[in-house]
């Protein structure tokens, strides 16, 4: 109880203090992220380009602004819920999770790092690949797939 009064206070006092400004990140002040709210899917390949490869794939949803983010858990750690900083570059968005997750999973399916996008005004595509161990033999690639559901303009 303690833990969803911290998290439902700290996402209200993003939300208050974002509302300062609207211009969302801006990258090389020639293509702007919309702020707003997207859905789409995640997801997860397992063993990345071998003969063994497994995907799991869920739907969910994302909102973005002011060099914040958040991840909506909907299904359990499908992905997981996860929300903090983000700064973008012309081809990149890093991800720095602040969201106090238990120890029971996998915390590499947490969006944290950077990821490679594309964005066409309506469509936000983000994909990371990611060695698993330091043998290079589980690679994993995280692909969020999302549209525009509303803008925060």
């Amino acid at each position: 109880m303690k833990t969803s009064f911290v998290l439902l206070s700290f996402l209200i006092l993003i939300s208050v203090c974002s509302c300062n400004n609207t211009s969302g990140p801006s990258i090389d002040d020639t293509v702007t992220l919309a702020p707003g709210e997207y859905s789409g899917t995640y997801t997860c390949i397992h063993d990345f380009g071998s003969e063994h490869e497994k995907t799991a794939t869920c739907t969910t949803e994302f909102q973005l602004w002011n060099d914040w983010y958040y991840v909506k858990e909907m299904s359990y750690l499908c992905p997981p819920r996860s929300s903090g900083e983000c700064r973008t570059t012309s081809a990149t968005i890093s991800f720095t999770d602040h969201t106090i997750h238990h120890d029971d999973f996998d915390h590499t399916l947490i969006i944290d790092g950077t990821y490679d996008y594309s964005f066409d005004k309506l469509n936000l595509e983000l994909s990371q690949i990611d060695t698993v161990t330091t043998d290079t033999t589980h690679i994993r690639k995280y692909i969020y797939r999302l549209k525009l559901a509303s803008a925060y303009y």
